[in-house]
């Protein structure tokens, strides 16, 4: 009777195998744990790409800022309050009164007398002075009318004195390049006279150029031109031919 009772036993071992055998599925799962890791490091990527967008925004805002004189003066016609002297007439520290760069607003006072500094420009001049007479200046008041005309600039007033023009003009162009034109185009109408020598210096060298901003800044400067140069000489106002 013990024969039948070992055959048994045999069907018990057999049934060890399926169980080892269910342990290889355990690992091989492991293998698609790991591999999912590769997306996560590619999806980084398109976040460093999206800063680029946000540096480039900050480009349009240079452009922005406030822009310089001469930039406004080329967007649109500002009124400008132009003066220059005739050489030698009018020079710094004159008690016919002058202006240099600290008293060169609209409104400010005139330098104060300085007999000093007034001989020692005097000392460095190479010609004589010179003053625009009776016959001079109706030619440079035309000239500068012309020139105004010619250009498409806006002259408001213009008052040319024995030793000094005034001269309050709208324009795009920046008010030293308006000065020097007056002068040149001014000489080359004086030289049709037979007045004066050949190679006489006619004008000081640079002048005030005032940028008035307010509607206040201009009817000051008009009132000054029109009405606190004494007795009227060349003069012209816009409106009144």
């Amino acid at each position: 009777t013990t024969a039948p009772y070992r055959v048994t036993t045999a069907p018990h071992h057999a049934t060890t195998a399926p169980y080892r055998a269910t342990t290889a599925p355990r690992h091989a799962t492991t293998t698609p744990r790991r591999a999912t890791t590769t997306p996560r490091h590619a999806t980084t990527a398109p976040c460093h790409e999206t800063t680029a967008p946000r540096r480039a925004t900050t480009e349009p805002r240079h452009p922005t800022t406030t822009p310089n004189r001469a930039a406004t003066a080329r967007e649109r016609p500002l009124t400008y309050f132009i003066t220059f002297a005739c050489y030698g007439a009018r020079l710094h520290g004159s008690e016919l009164g002058s202006v240099d760069p600290n008293h060169n607003r609209v409104g400010s006072p005139l330098l104060k007398p300085d007999p000093k500094r007034v001989l020692a420009a005097r000392q460095k001049m190479l010609h004589d002075p010179y003053l625009l007479d009776e016959r001079a200046r109706p030619v440079v008041l035309a000239a500068i009318r012309a020139h105004s005309a010619h250009r498409g600039w806006n002259l408001l007033a213009a008052h040319v004195r024995s030793n000094h023009v005034h001269v309050i003009v709208q324009a795009d162009t920046r008010p030293e390049r308006i000065m020097n034109e007056f002068k040149s185009y001014a000489s080359r109408e004086l030289n049709h006279l037979t007045t004066g020598k050949p190679d006489q210096k006619r004008w000081a060298r640079h002048g005030s150029t005032r940028w008035l901003w307010k509607e206040e800044d201009v009817r000051q400067a008009l009132d000054y031109v029109i009405n606190h140069q004494g007795d009227p000489m060349a003069l012209f106002v816009a409106g009144n031919g």
